[in-house]
């Protein structure tokens, strides 16, 4: 708390240009009175799509990519689960990930009866392409503000489309064939998606990758909106 009215006061004097990753994080920032107008949007960069060579019966498998705590909604997910196996028993889910919350979370699937639930644990970023291509969509249902997650961005480069919460960052992330947008904490909403996605088969499909190629940030341009951001800040500073 002491930090808070000093910091306030460096803000205020200083004229800082501020980088943000998202739409997101800079509508929140520049509604704080000291630095409005002072916030550029540049994303981080993309990396490079990887080519997508399918496992059998990747088309009726959803993935959960992260770590496995509270805010993650993995709880709506698993409601959602259930809504899903009613229209496919042979839906598979791969819960991928560690954390505080694994024992429960398993725990809770052997109690409502949901089969197909596999959960894998803690994985390796090595271990993305081979977890991805075992899988028709990937699924992001976290209920607090991410601002640019890493597992949706490696997912959309695997060739897979990605369902995500309408909250923080992920919205702008997606949209048209590479995903779908869906409210927090709406089970049924998650549900009906991943059974749409299931239906639409458009991982690895040209459409899905004409649409990420669309949205990604390469290196190249990064680089240069850091460089113009850089210029923008030096030229403030030796006023």
């Amino acid at each position: 708390m002491p930090e808070i009215p000093i910091a306030d006061y460096l803000w205020n004097k200083s004229n800082v240009v501020i980088h943000a990753p998202s739409r997101f994080m800079a509508e929140v920032m520049e509604k704080a009175p000291y630095i409005t107008n002072r916030v550029r949007m540049l994303d981080l960069p993309w990396g490079t799509p990887e080519p997508r060579v399918a496992a059998k019966g990747w088309e009726r498998r959803a993935i959960y990519m992260g770590r496995l705590e509270k805010e993650k909604g993995i709880d709506v997910l698993l409601d959602a689960w259930e809504m899903v196996q009613r229209e496919d028993a042979s839906a598979e889910l791969i819960i991928a990930g560690g954390g505080s919350e694994l024992g429960r979370l398993k725990l809770k699937a052997q109690a409502m009866g949901l089969h197909g639930v596999r959960f894998t644990g803690r994985y390796e970023r090595s271990m993305l392409g081979d977890l991805l291509r075992q899988v028709a969509v990937s699924v992001h249902p976290s209920e607090w503000h991410e601002n640019s997650p890493y597992t949706v961005r490696e997912s959309l480069l695997n060739g897979v489309p990605a369902i995500v919460s309408d909250v923080g960052g992920m919205p702008e992330m997606v949209h048209g064939e590479s995903g779908t947008v869906v409210p927090p904490r709406d089970g049924a909403a998650l549900a009906r998606a991943i059974v749409a996605e299931f239906a639409r088969r458009s991982a690895g499909t040209e459409d899905l990758r004409n649409a990420v190629a669309k949205r990604a940030m390469t290196d190249d341009d990064h680089l240069k909106g850091l460089e113009a951001l850089y210029g923008m800040a030096a030229s403030v500073t030796l006023r």
